[in-house]
Parts: structure tokens; C-alpha cells; sequence
């Protein structure tokens, strides 16, 4: 069978285009997985700058996915591309010192990930 979709607090539309690329890229088939995605508080991902925060949601589907959890005090704040690749987001230092000021102590973004990839 297919898969049920529940959102709230994201678009549905962005989903499906998420689990889409994660499925291109990672080879992880989501057809027939049950994805419910919830995002709490006040945030609401609906609109057009929601795209910033679609790499937390494919990180948690992609974790609830393959049974691994995320640390608790791990934040992401990033775009995933429609070729699967991670895009600069605007205000990131800002974004970060949010993370920080809720109390995440680590936070992966595109930036970040771009300067340890430029370490090795």
C-alpha cells in the first residue's frame, strides 16, 4: 500500500517534494512509510521562507527513517536543493544565536558542514 502523509506546522506540497529528493539522493523509498511530521511551537514552515528549515525535516524523516535519533541539543537550519545539495540560508548567524538562546548547543547548517568538508 501507500504510505499516509500527516503534516502540521509545514506544507504538504513541500513534503512530498522533500521525501522526493531524499529518495533520488539517498536511495531511501518513502512510498509506503507512514511520514508524519509536526513542527512545534509557534514556527510555521507554510510559507515561502519555511524552505529554510527543510533540512531539519528531511534529517528527522531520514533518521525515523533508519531507526537512528539526533541528539536532543542538535539543531539544523539549511535548504535542501531539488538536486539534493544544501543552500546558503539568509541570516544565519541570527538563526544560529536563536538555536543557541532555546538551547541547542550544536548546530549543523550548510555552512558548517561547507567548512568541515573543507578541512579534510
Amino acid at each position: 500500500g501507500i504510505g499516509k502523509r500527516t503534516v502540521s506546522g509545514i506544507a504538504f506540497s513541500r513534503l512530498q517534494l522533500l521525501l522526493g529528493i531524499l529518495q533520488k539522493r539517498l536511495r531511501l523509498y518513502f512510498g509506503k512509510q507512514d511520514v508524519y511530521i509536526n513542527v512545534v511551537g509557534d514556527i510555521k514552515l507554510e510559507k515561502g521562507k519555511g524552505s529554510v528549515f527543510n533540512l531539519a525535516v528531511g534529517v528527522a524523516s531520514v533518521s525515523s527513517f533508519v531507526c537512528i535519533p539526533i541528539r536532543s541539543d542538535t539543531a539544523f537550519v539549511g535548504e535542501v536543493g531539488l538536486l539534493g545539495e544544501l543552500c546558503a540560508v539568509p541570516y544565519l548567524e541570527k538563526r544560529i544565536q536563536e538555536a543557541q538562546r532555546m538551547g541547542f548547543s550544536h548546530v549543523i547548517s550548510s555552512h558548517s558542514i561547507e567548512n568541515n568538508n573543507k578541512r579534510r
